[in-house]
């Protein structure tokens, strides 16, 4: 968890100095909107948002397992 909270902030920093062209930012309501400061407090707040946002949709799906099986 900890690797891929460092990698969210590295997207935050790689978008303030625009090394991410526009076009990839348009996936993803809250990809396009990372902090626009260099606060290291907020970059993290936002990758664990982030985080925990991907691991709800995640197990929301249920891991794509049937849960009603034919009888």
């Amino acid at each position: 968890m900890d690797k891929a909270l460092l990698r969210l902030q590295r997207y935050a920093t790689d978008v303030r100095k625009g090394s991410i062209p526009y076009e990839k930012l348009r996936f993803g309501a809250s990809w396009r909107h990372p902090p626009q400061t260099e606060d290291p407090t907020q970059n993290s707040e936002w990758a664990k948002i982030q985080l925990m946002d991907f691991v709800q949709a995640l197990v929301n799906t249920e891991f794509a397992v049937p849960t009603l099986l034919d009888p």
